[in-house]
């Protein structure tokens, strides 16, 4: 990993705590996989936006 990156992590951490730079890598790594989960699932014939409730 990138130091700059790391330093970044650190200081997210320190500020905001492990549980917030956790859920932010968390996001970090769905955002990726995402739209091939909807695919698998049968949720989308293309790659479109799929309105979520939360």
């Amino acid at each position: 990993m990138r130091d700059h990156l790391r330093e970044l992590g650190d200081r997210i951490e320190a500020r905001y705590g492990r549980t917030v730079r956790f859920e932010l890598a968390m996001s970090a790594a769905m955002i990726r996989s995402f739209p091939a989960m909807k695919r698998g699932l049968g949720l989308t014939k293309a790659c479109s936006l799929t309105p979520l409730a939360v």
